[in-house]
This record gives C-alpha cells, sequence and structure tokens, in this order.
C-alpha cells in the first residue's frame, strides 16, 4: 500500500511539474509568458563553458513530452557548439523592448569557424521557435569578419513548416537566417533587428506563405548594442562598411508568396534580391518597406509569371535603386513608391516588365 501511495504521488508531482505556468520576467513582456519548463541560467560565463549541451537537454526532455514553451531567463548563456530545437518546442527569453542586448537572455556564441556547409548554431526543425532573444559573437570583428556557421537555420531532417523567430536580436552575425532550400513552409519572421556580416536572411524552396515583417537590417544594431566590442559610428564613411563587404540584406530563391511588410535595409551592398532558388523562383508582396543607402536596393534577378508587387516603398541607392538582370522577364508592379540613385536610378537588361 505505502508504494503504492509513494507512486502515485511521484506521478502526481512529475504531473504538475509538467503543468505550463506564467513565469515571472524582469523585463515588460508583449503577452503573458507562459512556459512548460524553465532553464536554469549559470551562475556566470566562464572560459571554455559551454551551455549547449545543457540546453539541448532540455530541449529533448520538453520534445519528448510533446513540445512546449521553455523559458530562459535573463541572463549570459556561453554556446560553443550546435543546437536543434526539436519538433513543437519554442525557446523564449526575457528582453526589454526595445532590446538592450547587454541586460536580456543573450547567447555568447562562439561556435566553430566555418564555411556553410556546418550544422547552423541554432537549427531549427518544423513547428519549432524562438522569441525574445540575443545573439552575440563576442570575437567578431567588422575589418575582418570570421566567417561563422549561420547563426539560425532550418533543418533538412524534420523540415517542413511554421519556424517562427520573434523579437530577436542578432547583433553580429556573418550569416544570420536561413530558410531552405529543404522543402519548408509557413514561415514567420516578425519584429527581428540584426547586423549581418555577409547575409542576412537567405530564403528558398517555400511552398506556401512566408512573412517577413518588422524586419531592421543595419549596423547600428551592433554599433548601438553597448556590448564588448561593438565599432564606432560610421555615418560620415564615403562607403558604409557593410556595403564594402558586400553584404546582401535578404536574398529570396524561391517562394510561393513571400509576404513583406516594414522591412527595413540599410548600408548594405544589396539590399533585397530575388533570383532563382534550387526548386524554382518567387512572387511576393511588399508594403511600406524602406531599402536605403546600399549600392543596389532592389536586384530582380528573376521572378516567376506573377512576379513582384510593391505598395508605397522607398528604393535607395548609390548605383541602382532597382536593377533588374538580364534572367528578368517577367514583372514587377510599383504603386506609390519613391526611388532615388545619383547614378541610374532604374536599370533593366532583360525582357522584364516595370509598372506603376
Amino acid at each position: 500500500m505505502l508504494k503504492t501511495v509513494l507512486g502515485a504521488l511521484l506521478i502526481a508531482a512529475l504531473s504538475l511539474s509538467a503543468q505550463p505556468r506564467v513565469v515571472a520576467t524582469r523585463f515588460a513582456a508583449p503577452d503573458l509568458p507562459v512556459a512548460d519548463a524553465v532553464f536554469v541560467p549559470p551562475a556566470e560565463v566562464a572560459a571554455g563553458s559551454d551551455c549547449a549541451p545543457a540546453l539541448q537537454r532540455a530541449i529533448d526532455d520538453l520534445a519528448a513530452r510533446g513540445g512546449g514553451t521553455l523559458f530562459l531567463p535573463a541572463a549570459r548563456y556561453a554556446i560553443n557548439s550546435p543546437i536543434v530545437v526539436k519538433e513543437g518546442v519554442v525557446l523564449r527569453g526575457d528582453n526589454p523592448r526595445p532590446a538592450v542586448a547587454e541586460f536580456g537572455t543573450l547567447f555568447v556564441i562562439r561556435h566553430e569557424q566555418a564555411g556553410e556547409a556546418t550544422p547552423p548554431t541554432f537549427g531549427l526543425q518544423r513547428g519549432s521557435g524562438l522569441r525574445e532573444l540575443v545573439f552575440w559573437y563576442p570575437e567578431q570583428r567588422l575589418d575582418t569578419p570570421r566567417p561563422y556557421p549561420w547563426t539560425i537555420a532550418t533543418t533538412a531532417a524534420h523540415a517542413g513548416n511554421n519556424q517562427s523567430i520573434i523579437n530577436c536580436t542578432l547583433v553580429n552575425p556573418y550569416r544570420a537566417i536561413k530558410i531552405g532550400d529543404h522543402f519548408n513552409e509557413l514561415h514567420t519572421i516578425r519584429n527581428v533587428r540584426l547586423s549581418p556580416l555577409h547575409t542576412g536572411i537567405e530564403i528558398d524552396s517555400v511552398t506556401d506563405i512566408g512573412r517577413l515583417d518588422n524586419v531592421r537590417i543595419d549596423l547600428a544594431v551592433w554599433t548601438a548594442s553597448g556590448l564588448p566590442g561593438a565599432p564606432p559610428t560610421a555615418d560620415n564613411a564615403t562607403e558604409p562598411p557593410l556595403a564594402r563587404l558586400g553584404v546582401t540584406g535578404v536574398d529570396i530563391g524561391r517562394s510561393d508568396w513571400e509576404y513583406i511588410y516594414d522591412l527595413q535595409i540599410r548600408g548594405v551592398a544589396t539590399g533585397l534580391r530575388f533570383r532563382k532558388g534550387l526548386r524554382g523562383s518567387t512572387n511576393a508582396v511588399m508594403a511600406y518597406c524602406r531599402i536605403d543607402d546600399c549600392d543596389t536596393a532592389l536586384e530582380l534577378n528573376e521572378l516567376n509569371g506573377v512576379g513582384l508587387s510593391a505598395y508605397n516603398c522607398d528604393f535607395s541607392g548609390r548605383k541602382h535603386a532597382v536593377l533588374g538582370s538580364e534572367r528578368f522577364t517577367t514583372v514587377a508592379q510599383f504603386h506609390s513608391c519613391r526611388f532615388s540613385s545619383p547614378a541610374r536610378a532604374i536599370q533593366l537588361g532583360g525582357g522584364g516588365t516595370l509598372s506603376s
């Protein structure tokens, strides 16, 4: 009888511990934060420490229970090895709005430097997400960027739909966010700020609607972070540093309807590019976007037959506001948009059509 009672009490305790609960945050949250589990932050980020294995175990445990939200309190977390966010799991941090990187949930990343074949630091399976998190590379440098792997990327294994990145700041990634080029659908990237040193967001092989909403790509994300090693503001530079590095803001291969709202890109080489992807090309709509102080603001390399529709957007480029390559043979329509360039604002090299 005693064993039966103890067993029942243990089962009850485990069930209770697995119940979702409201968590207290240091900073005001945009909603009521509810978590299924809480990750205990380290007392300090010592040299050579790595929170990734413990964080992976917590993710795996929550995924085995059916998924849910894993809350990471405001602290610094050393990440020196890759993490896979399993299906149905969301990592949620605690950050002020607007983000102040140094005082919220901050990932201090020293993941192995390598090429694109290296696993991303945070891999996203279908139905997973990241929110209220800050990603920072303390050893990254603006003058000689280190080619870290993708900070966040969808995974080829357990690929699919509904990955989300919300209310996050990527301070100084080399390659920031990759969606595809394996099968995927219905990504949401919302309220995200980043300062990439190679590529901001790359999207491909999306076979149902993707969303970019209130995304900011600007060196100021890093310079204004207050984090150690942040470069000084370069307002008077004849060529913005990210343009000099050849940075691409958003690069889209195939997306069957990419909805782009309030995308702000400043000071890179190519702001927004549409090109041929692994499995085809894109049709998209944009509204209330601003791409300025870039070499080329909008590059139309290839679109599918439906094309692009842009409303109330600003395109400003030092070389081109809009550049259509010889491969651009479809259509882009602009309504209430503005174009500016000290050189040639609009240039078409192929048989495509621009209309307004």
